[in-house]
């Protein structure tokens, strides 16, 4: 690799961005040192199209103190915030040019980053929901083993079902037509990472139920079910959080 190629890389990955709420930005004063223009004609531009600015999205304006101890105003910028504003450069050096180019990437790159990381928080709690499944199956098999009925595809049914029930207020039948989910599909890979939390914590709580119960049949477990979506909605309604259906 050439160094003219390292360099441009390594100018990529120096440019750096703040993520707020999964949203990044870039600053002014980043802007400025990059383009090689001074700070001042930087906010002023933002400062003189201010609303055209937020027609786009909110201008986050921060302060900073300079060496002189002084403060210092400053904006962060989206990323489309910055393609408006590099049409109000009126000369366009070749600083102007290569930093729009390696910021562009630099945006790109912190979004893969970003939509990993969900990916990565998406499939632990997907795994977790597997985990607990396969508890909660392993104990609706023994409890039809006790009643001394055959745990046929329809008893995992009927769990799937009570689980989702109390965890989201809809059966599957129901989830799977208002997502167009294929029949040959598994549900669960369908849900948000907020619903999968919500049949998780409806599975542990059920489990948790019947941990010292000697006994369990399989209309104990539907019960202890349905018990723990009636708290986890007494909760959530308490705390004021997202109202669970």
């Amino acid at each position: 690799m050439s160094r003219s190629v390292i360099n441009r890389q390594n100018s990529v990955t120096q440019i750096e961005l703040i993520n707020t709420g999964n949203n990044p930005r870039v600053s002014t004063l980043e802007i400025a040192k990059h383009t090689k223009l001074s700070h001042r004609v930087v906010i002023r531009l933002v400062r003189k199209y201010q609303s055209e600015f937020e027609e786009l999205e909110q201008v986050n304006f921060q302060s900073s103190l300079n060496p002189q101890g002084s403060p210092t105003i400053y904006a962060l910028l989206t990323e489309q915030h910055t393609m408006f504003l590099y049409t109000l450069f009126r000369n366009i050096t070749p600083e102007i040019v290569r930093f729009k180019l390696n910021l562009t990437k630099r945006f790109y790159q912190l979004k893969e980053l970003l939509i990993n990381r969900k990916n990565a928080e998406w499939q632990s709690q997907r795994s977790a929901g597997k985990i607990v499944t396969k508890s909660m199956t392993e104990l609706f098999t023994q409890a039809l083993d006790y009643c001394g009925k055959s745990h046929e595809s329809q008893g995992y049914i009927n769990l799937q079902q009570a689980i989702y029930k109390a965890a989201l207020g809809k059966t599957a039948q129901a989830l799977r037509k208002e997502r167009n989910i294929p029949k040959h599909k598994t549900v669960r890979d369908y849900l948000n990472r907020h619903e999968l939390g919500l049949v998780t914590t409806i599975q542990n709580m059920a489990e948790h139920a019947l941990y010292n119960v000697e006994v369990i049949d399989d209309a104990q477990i539907l019960r202890a079910i349905d018990n723990a979506g009636s708290a986890l909605k007494l909760v959530a309604n308490s705390l004021f959080l997202p109202r669970v259906a």
